[in-house]
């Protein structure tokens, strides 16, 4: 939290009790002196919160857990048994992510966060996630998850400096940035048996193509990147909002709503290729998606308000959560740190866990150790920031 977000809001939240204390100190000095006093408490907290987050006690109690993640073969069957294989690799990118970003903050730690990557990259490629590399035939319709794996091995390279995985990681970097290079749509195709595309996928397709670049000094995406956020602004946007949608296909190109999970998603990779592009998507983005009162406290939603709810979304389902948790990463890596410090500080009154629990079924019971680690890798993430590129 920056010192200029804190002071917005010191004023925000003493504004009242400060007026009280103005108009009532000679009429009414009980009163007065009352207000004055729960002034004087709530600015004591908001710094207390301050100086707890510029400590990082949260980022590294989240960077212990996933420590203890990478290092308990009983923890990470735990995990995995509650994940599909597209959902193992997208919260092992945040970690891989969070990592990379932790390291560079605490150069001390490399030592140990290079080993924990090792065992990280051990984990996407082994399980059911070593067949997505056997199996080359398939990669044109598995771009999500071939995302995925690729900033995986894309940031342990930036960690490690070793090049164990290169030749992998050059073969889906060329898959991916072939696919949105030769579509008419400049967008690849995101999972089998759907002919939809996802903005957010490409966008961390793309992202994983430049980490290539950066640790390899190669130029393998040229400028396919403007041509896709070409299109994304011309082609793909909701006609009443102007956010890009959710999901698009070759005979509807706003098949989906915009959803507040995939626009986050898009920002935050968005952010390391155009910062200034991220940014703005990330304002617009805000106007729909974002509730606040006032300064307090604030939220991202997965649907903007008078949008009709798909009937397929399943309430309590724990999408408004990772919807949340993704503005949450967004905003930290388009650098509004007011936004950020509203969503922590709702943090402290709602307890996120993804929908498990919300419905007593043996599913659910399964998949609450894999949410509560999913939302420990994003908030990982958002919290170390950025990786310096």
């Amino acid at each position: 939290m920056s010192f200029v977000a804190l002071l917005i809001f010191l004023v925000s939240w003493l504004l009242v009790p400060l007026a009280v204390y103005r108009i009532f100190r000679r009429q009414k000095p009980r009163l007065a002196w009352a207000a004055l006093g729960i002034a004087c408490l709530l600015a004591l907290v908001q710094t207390g919160y301050w100086l707890n987050e510029i400590s990082g006690k949260s980022r590294l109690r989240h960077y212990r857990e996933i420590r203890e993640f990478l290092e308990d073969e009983g923890v990470q069957a735990s995990v995995f048994r509650g994940l599909d294989r597209d959902g193992s690799l997208n919260m092992l990118a945040l970690m891989a992510e969070g990592l990379a970003a932790y390291s560079a903050r605490y150069p001390r730690q490399r030592d140990e966060v290079t080993a924990l990557m090792r065992d990280l990259v051990q984990l996407a490629t082994t399980g059911d996630r070593q067949s997505l590399i056997r199996k080359k035939q398939d990669w044109k319709d598995e771009g999500a998850a071939l995302a995925q794996l690729n900033l995986i091995l894309g940031w342990y390279k930036y960690q490690s400096g070793r090049d164990d995985y290169r030749r992998l990681n050059l073969e889906i970097s060329r898959q991916l940035i072939s696919s949105i290079a030769t579509s008419p749509y400049k967008h690849m195709r995101s999972i089998p048996f759907d002919d939809g595309f996802w903005p957010s996928d490409n966008a961390a397709a793309l992202l994983s193509v430049a980490l290539y670049d950066h640790n390899h000094q190669t130029r393998l995406i040229g400028r396919i990147a403007s041509d896709w956020q070409r299109y994304v602004d011309t082609e793909i946007k909701d006609v009443a909002t102007g956010v890009p949608c959710a999901q698009a296909s070759r005979d509807n190109r706003c098949r989906e709503a915009p959803k507040g999970s995939q626009t986050a998603a898009m920002i935050a990779c968005a952010s390391y290729l155009n910062p200034e592009w991220a940014g703005d998507h990330w304002t617009r983005s805000k106007y729909f998606f974002k509730h606040s009162f006032l300064t307090l406290g604030a939220t991202y939603r997965e649907f903007m308000p008078r949008t009709p709810v798909p009937e397929l979304h399943v309430k309590g389902s724990g999408a408004d959560d990772v919807a949340f948790l993704a503005g949450l990463r967004a905003a930290a890596f388009t650098g509004d740190q007011l936004s950020y410090f509203q969503f922590r500080h709702a943090l402290l009154f709602e307890r996120l866990n993804m929908g498990s629990g919300r419905h007593f079924t043996e599913r659910a019971k399964i998949a609450r150790e894999a949410n509560r680690m999913v939302c420990t890798a994003f908030m990982f993430s958002a919290e170390a920031g950025k990786v310096p590129l």
